[in-house]
């Protein structure tokens, strides 16, 4: 299984902690996390992840969806978002950046990492 750099954007910290701690068990490099949508973008920018995991209700005036089409704008990477939100208007939120997915909160981390391996 190839291993991966995930920048993991979650603002509840005991999500990231604990989504961070189950990939890094795989031997991914976990990247933040960050709680911003600013703080997503610079972190891509810097880090340079292979995915980002990105939760759709972010800490400040930007959220996941805003975040991840500055991310993208600047370089290609892959995407799996996370929402609370009803899925169906998420997706439609998102169908031009092309996610991996669109997980319903809350998911399994075994489903999550069955998507990673996709990539």
């Amino acid at each position: 299984m190839a291993m991966h750099r995930i920048l993991v954007v979650e603002d509840e910290v005991s999500a990231a902690f604990a989504i961070s701690l189950h990939l890094g068990k795989f031997g991914h490099v976990m990247l933040g996390p960050a709680s911003t949508g600013i703080e997503a973008v610079a972190l891509a920018r810097s880090e340079e992840p292979d995915l980002v995991l990105m939760d759709i209700q972010l800490l400040g005036p930007m959220d996941g969806v805003e975040a991840a089409r500055s991310i993208r704008a600047e370089r290609e990477v892959a995407l799996i978002f996370m929402t609370a939100y009803p899925i169906e208007l998420i997706k439609i939120r998102v169908e031009e950046l092309h996610p991996l997915a669109v997980l319903s909160k809350p998911f399994g981390l075994e489903e999550l990492e069955a998507l990673i391996a996709r990539i």
